[in-house]
């Protein structure tokens, strides 16, 4: 008599893969200059030869006066401005990017899933709810929802268009947006300024996990923040030049 015959084996779950290299941000030399066309062709430099490096899971913190070069850093990084000189390595698990000379293609790209940035500034389609804004960067309305709700955004307003919002409430929304698909390197441009003490808090607190996670953080404060275990490194520009780092 044959023996029964034996259930078919559960499939093994298939091997994770390897750990791959961190992102690293490395900037040597960086060099951005602005003609103003209204004084007769003078030529600024606003950035002179920044060499900085930002390691995954740190968080820089950029100090100086108006006019020293701050955003044009961030800036350049995300290739809004073009630099004139020197290079912005982007170390990824496939390969290295010198975001300096990328083509816009390329650019994207890198954009889509390396490289996020935030600025004090919403700019979003028109009749788009913040929930959909949110889940469209591959999260689902519920967890769009969650994160919004999280943030401090009341959700009443969730399924309106964030071009009747406050300022501080269309900043939420901004950052939901940056922080609804992890990417390795976060440009943080003076994200809290118009948030309240609670929800600026809250929001430290969320780039805090995702320090702790590993995301590389170069941010501009409008006020340094207290948050416990947030800033690792502080550099001061001067002049379009890193003096001091601590």
């Amino acid at each position: 008599m044959s023996s029964p015959a034996q259930p078919s084996p559960m499939p093994s779950p298939r091997a994770p893969s390897p750990t791959l290299p961190s992102p690293t941000l490395r900037i040597r030399g960086l060099t951005k200059r602005f003609t103003n066309h209204l004084r007769g062709g003078v030529t600024r430099a606003v950035l002179r030869g920044v060499d900085l490096d930002v390691e995954p899971g740190q968080c820089v913190a950029l100090t100086g006066a108006s006019g020293s070069g701050k955003s044009s850093l961030l800036r350049c990084v995300y290739g809004t401005y073009t630099a004139d000189a020197g290079s912005i390595h982007l170390r990824t698990a496939a390969g290295t990017v010198d975001l300096a000379t990328a083509p816009d293609r390329e650019l994207i790209r890198v954009r889509r899933d390396h490289l996020g940035m935030v600025t004090q500034f919403l700019s979003v389609p028109p009749r788009v709810s913040a929930r959909d804004l949110v889940a469209e960067r591959g999260l689902g309305p519920e967890a769009a929802a969650e994160l919004l709700a999280r943030l401090g955004l009341d959700p009443a307003l969730h399924g309106l268009a964030p071009a009747t919002f406050s300022g501080g409430e269309r900043q939420l929304v901004n950052i939901a947006i940056a922080l609804a698909r992890p990417r390795p390197v976060l440009l943080l441009d003076e994200i809290t300024a118009s948030l309240d003490r609670h929800r600026r808090a809250t929001v430290l607190r969320a780039l805090a996990e995702r320090k702790a996670d590993g995301t590389a953080l170069l941010a501009i404060f409008h006020e340094m923040p207290d948050q416990p275990g947030l800033i690792d490194r502080i550099c001061r520009l001067d002049d379009g030049r890193v003096l001091e780092a601590a």
